[in-house]
């Protein structure tokens, strides 16, 4: 789970998001899903990129995508 501020508007969700995963790879696209339980789908630039994000979250792949759900940031730190 990726604890992030949910305010913000999906242009700077994802540019957060590709900058908190890129330590994992080249990050291509970030696509944020807001329904009752919000996630990104992150595609990163190849396989064992998606594969080594996955593990840091403990999610799943799909090719080289990773699901990542996502969740309010404590306000507090």
């Amino acid at each position: 789970m990726l604890h992030i501020d949910l305010n913000k508007p999906d242009c700077e969700l994802s540019e957060i998001i590709a900058s908190r995963c890129a330590d994992a790879g080249k990050v291509k696209a970030v696509n944020i899903h807001r329904q009752s339980r919000p996630f990104a789908l992150v595609e990163m630039s190849t396989h064992p990129a998606a594969l080594t994000l996955a593990a840091k979250f403990g999610r799943p792949t799909i090719g080289s995508c990773v699901l990542l759900h996502l969740a309010a940031e404590n306000p507090e730190g």
